[in-house]
Formats: C-alpha cells, sequence, structure tokens
C-alpha cells in the first residue's frame, strides 16, 4: 500500500471509520487461543489483544502498541463499509503504528 501520507485522525473521519482504544489488562492479553474451537469472551470486535477471532465491521485495521507497558493498547480502525477513502485511512492506521509493537521486530 505505497502511495500518499495522511493524518489518521483526519482520513479516518473522512471515510467515516471509528478510531478505539483498549488498555491491555497484561500478560492475560498476551495468551493465543488453543486448539482453535476454546470459546474467547472479547473486550473489543475485532479484538486486538491477545486470543481473537474474525471482526464485526466491514474493513478493519487492528495494531498493537507498547505504551503504556508493559502490556501496550490495541488500536483499532473500523469502517462500516468499503469507500475510496477507507484506503487512505488504512494506510495512515499502517504508518502511524508500525513498528510500535510491545514485541521485538527481528
Amino acid at each position: 500500500m505505497g502511495g500518499r501520507t495522511f493524518a489518521l485522525a483526519g482520513a479516518g473521519d473522512e471515510a467515516g471509520c471509528e478510531l478505539k482504544d483498549t488498555p491491555s489488562r497484561g500478560e492475560a492479553d498476551r495468551l493465543h487461543t488453543e486448539p482453535p474451537r476454546v470459546k474467547v469472551r472479547y473486550r473489543g470486535n475485532p479484538p486486538t489483544l491477545g486470543r481473537h477471532w474474525p471482526p464485526g465491521y466491514a474493513v478493519a485495521g487492528t495494531a498493537w502498541n507498547r505504551d503504556p507497558e508493559p502490556g501496550g493498547t490495541g488500536r483499532t480502525l473500523g469502517c462500516p463499509r468499503w469507500s475510496d477513502g477507507v484506503l487512505d485511512a488504512l494506510r495512515a492506521f499502517r504508518d502511524e503504528h508500525r513498528g510500535n509493537g510491545p514485541e521485538p521486530i527481528p
């Protein structure tokens, strides 16, 4: 997804998207579901922390930021429908959150 750079809040608003933050509860949010059929209760949809399965939005982007440490914060960009502006919002979301996760990048 190359192209122009956009301010996330403006691009999200323009596309009719919703930006959400979900604070971590620590290590519990770092667990993964095994086996796949385990039922999970979510604090956000689509989930951004820990165990997660399919989202409820038509188009969504998720990220996991390291702040505040140690557990970080899940970030969601949820868009109710596809539009040309959604692509710009997703690019801005990607650029804003790239490389900011709580786990080291190899």
